[in-house]
């Protein structure tokens, strides 16, 4: 209740929830009007429930999946980046469709 969410189906939940609410300097203010702590802006995780605590966000290249095992970045100017998949000792890099790779032992 009174998260930005709409939990019901029908916004009931919201409905009689103060229209302004105020953050700590400590928190972060969602667009929704919801308060979260500073700490979780920019963790590639929606806080807020509307994603606002996402946007703006330099996200980085290895994310989740980039890779099958280990994924480095590179930056290669102020506003360029790139990065490269790795495998671990013992695995081996076999390149499927999509531009996909993968290690495999």
């Amino acid at each position: 209740m009174c998260d930005g969410i709409d939990n019901c189906g029908d916004n009931s939940d919201e409905s009689h929830c103060p229209s302004i609410k105020l953050c700590s300097e400590a928190n972060f203010k969602c667009a929704n009007g919801n308060c979260i702590k500073k700490e979780l802006e920019c963790d590639q995780y929606n806080d807020c429930g509307d994603n606002s605590d996402e946007e703006g966000c330099d996200s980085p290249l290895c994310k989740f999946r980039t890779c099958s095992q280990i994924c480095i970045e590179k930056k290669i100017s102020n506003t360029e980046k790139t990065f490269s998949c790795h495998c671990a000792e013992g695995y081996h890099m076999v390149h499927g469709k999509n531009k996909t790779s993968s290690c495999v032992a």
